[in-house]
């Protein structure tokens, strides 16, 4: 497929995929989508912390090679020492920072590690987006979620190059493991008032992690050219399970 088909194919195949959703979701997509992106008071309450960083006496000039420096930094240490071994503060103290400047750039620990490898899709806010509301409806959400942004070539290119240099990296196949297994499977347990809730939220992310690699890594046919729709139909009752 050529640049020009390419870029002109992109909204054509968002537009249907955001179709299906609407239609899934009794037209309320606006809803579904806040639950899988920051929420408007997040971004104000974001936008009301640097304008308090400033009045502080924050620096302006100069942020972003600070910035820089904190995400090579970063990337070294998750690399290094594995998601659960790389830490905020000891980030910030090999970039020759204050922790707080760390965290007023990047937020949490599982955003810089997104933010570091230039990962635009981020599983972590996935499954926070999917976990609330009704717990009996976790799995079509997580299932919705999952398919509509990975239908989407926008934010799931970086995500598919990152996972696919994981895959030839053992160490930063274990810090991806280590972010997936603190980030999403807690993530999904911690709403399941279940004393088997973790034994099932690995199952519901095993189920995912199939999908991925089997519609959007390795595309294999016939399931990859399926429709969204059609995708979520055989997959529905699979991820329900894992739940059950």
């Amino acid at each position: 497929m050529c640049e020009s088909q390419r870029s002109s194919w992109a909204p054509l195949h968002r537009r249907r995929t955001q179709g299906w959703i609407r239609a899934s979701t009794g037209g309320n997509i606006v809803e579904f989508m806040d639950r899988a992106r920051p929420s408007i008071a997040d971004d104000a309450s974001a936008q009301h912390g640097a304008l308090m960083n400033k009045r502080r006496g924050r620096p302006a000039r100069g942020g972003p090679s600070r910035r820089e420096r904190i995400l090579s930094e970063a990337r070294a240490a998750f690399v290094e020492r594995g998601y659960r071994g790389a830490t905020m503060r000891a980030i910030a103290s090999t970039s020759d920072v204050d922790v707080a400047l760390v965290s007023y750039y990047f937020g949490s620990k599982g955003d810089l590690f997104a933010a570091a490898f230039a990962l635009e899709l981020r599983p972590a806010r996935v499954a926070r987006g999917a976990v609330g509301g009704d717990p009996a409806r976790v799995a079509d959400r997580l299932l919705r979620a999952v398919l509509l942004t990975w239908e989407d070539p926008a934010s799931s290119s970086s995500m598919r190059a990152f996972i696919e240099s994981a895959m030839t990296d053992p160490e930063l196949l274990r810090s991806f493991r280590e972010y997936i297994e603190h980030e999403v499977v807690d993530a999904l347990a911690e709403q399941l008032p279940d004393p088997r809730a973790r034994a099932r939220a690995h199952a519901a992310v095993q189920v995912i992690i199939g999908l991925i690699f089997s519609r959007y890594i390795l595309r294999l046919e016939p399931f990859a050219r399926v429709p969204p729709r059609e995708a979520y139909r055989i997959l529905r009752p699979v991820v329900a399970a894992a739940f059950a």
